[in-house]
C-alpha cells in the first residue's frame, strides 16, 4: 500500500513538473519568417483616421517664421496668432478651463514650419502634463491653408 501511495506521489509530481515546463518553456516556440514575407515594410492604410473637431478641441498651427496660429473648436476662418513664448500659458488656460479628461489639442505643420517647431510644440505639451492621447499631429484641411496663405499674402503686401 506505501509503495502505490509513493508511485502516486511521484506520478502526480512529474505530472505538475510536466505540465509547469510546457506552459513556461513549450508553448513559446518561435517560427521564422517565409522568406518572401516583407517584414519592414508598412502597412497600407485604407483610410485616414480624422478627429472631429470639438468645443473641447484647440487647433495649433505651425506656420513659418516661428510663428504659431491657432482656433478653439471646429474652423470657422478664423486664426489667432500666438508665439512660443505664449504657447505655454494657453495650453495651461485650456487645460485649466476645460479639462484635461475632455481636452484634445490638434497638431498642425504648415509649409515653411520647421521640425525644431513640431519638437518645441511637443515639448510644451510634455511640460504642461497633458497626457498623450491628448494631442495629436494631424495634416491642415485646404480651408485652413488658404487661410495661411492669405495672412501670409496680407503681411507681405
Amino acid at each position: 500500500m506505501n509503495r502505490i501511495a509513493t508511485l502516486l506521489i511521484i506520478v502526480v509530481l512529474a505530472l505538475r513538473g510536466f505540465i509547469f515546463y510546457n506552459d513556461h518553456y513549450g508553448s513559446k516556440t518561435m517560427v521564422a519568417p517565409k522568406p518572401d514575407e516583407a517584414i519592414l515594410e508598412p502597412r497600407a492604410v485604407e483610410q485616414e483616421a480624422t478627429i472631429p473637431a470639438t468645443a473641447s478641441t484647440v487647433t495649433f498651427i505651425l506656420a513659418e517664421q516661428n510663428d504659431i496660429y491657432y482656433y478653439k473648436g471646429k474652423f470657422e476662418g478664423r486664426l489667432q496668432k500666438t508665439s512660443y513664448t505664449q504657447v505655454r500659458s494657453l495650453i495651461l488656460g485650456y487645460k485649466k478651463t476645460i479639462g484635461t479628461k475632455d481636452l484634445m489639442f490638434l497638431i498642425k505643420s504648415a509649409p515653411g514650419s520647421t521640425f525644431k517647431n513640431a519638437i518645441d510644440i511637443l515639448d510644451e505639451m510634455s511640460v504642461t502634463e497633458i497626457p498623450p492621447g491628448h494631442y495629436a499631429e494631424v495634416e491642415l484641411t485646404q480651408e485652413e491653408t488658404d487661410k495661411l496663405h492669405i495672412i501670409k499674402t496680407t503681411k507681405n503686401g
